[in-house]
């Protein structure tokens, strides 16, 4: 039993979009495209049947870019192979300092016998980056977030839940039509959590390579 709780609380932080970014603030110009694949680790804490533990598991991440207005890029993310995300992002400043926001959704779910869990994330970040150099930049992404749960079917009954989680990431980006981002992000569960799962804040460590 133990295993199987163990299984669903792994599901519930994997699931939609995770906490380091892969891009910078700078959008895309109009048509042109950019992909991203990134490695890295998840982490956080879990608490079952009276006992708590550490996990971590590796992410594997793609992502793609292309410009579609001027001042506005969209791209889909997908995390290790099961969690889609999608988001648009709107450049408000640029320059050596940059600056944009955005919108983006992430979707997940899962069936076990009878009973079908789904989790759908909206998240607005805040993109910020500084340049100290051509080809080298210092990032920064705070983010707001809410995460729904829902599941239904077999014998525990429908369920449903909101959680509202604020973080970001930091790091920095190497390179200007190919290069690294390294990042380190971080997010804390400030409201709707109901249980010792839903409260445990999450770190992920990754590292992409880029290209346009």
């Amino acid at each position: 039993m133990q295993s199987i709780l163990l299984s669903f609380i792994v599901l519930f932080f994997v699931s939609c979009s995770t906490v380091t970014q892969m891009q910078t603030a700078k959008v895309l110009d109009v048509d042109k495209s950019s992909f991203a694949i990134g490695v890295g680790q998840f982490s956080s804490k879990y608490h079952v049947e009276g006992e708590s533990d550490k996990f971590s598991f590796p992410t594997l991440e793609i992502m793609y870019r292309r410009g579609i207005f001027p001042n506005l890029d969209a791209g889909v993310r997908v995390t290790n192979g099961l969690s889609p995300a999608f988001d648009a992002k709107y450049q408000l400043m640029n320059g050596d300092l940059n600056l944009s926001t955005g919108l983006g959704v992430g979707y997940f779910s899962v069936s076990s016998g009878e009973r079908k869990s789904t989790f759908i994330e909206l998240k607005i970040p805040i993109f910020m980056d500084y340049n100290l150099r051509e080809n080298f930049a210092i990032l920064f992404t705070p983010t707001l977030s809410s995460k729904l749960m829902n599941a239904t079917g077999g014998d525990l009954g429908d369920e449903s839940s909101t959680i509202f989680l604020a973080g970001g990431s930091a790091g920095f980006k190497w390179g200007d039509d190919w290069g690294l981002i390294a990042e380190i992000g971080y997010a804390k569960p400030i409201a709707g959590a109901s249980n010792a799962n839903e409260k445990e804040p999450f770190m992920q460590y990754s590292a992409s390579l880029f290209w346009q």
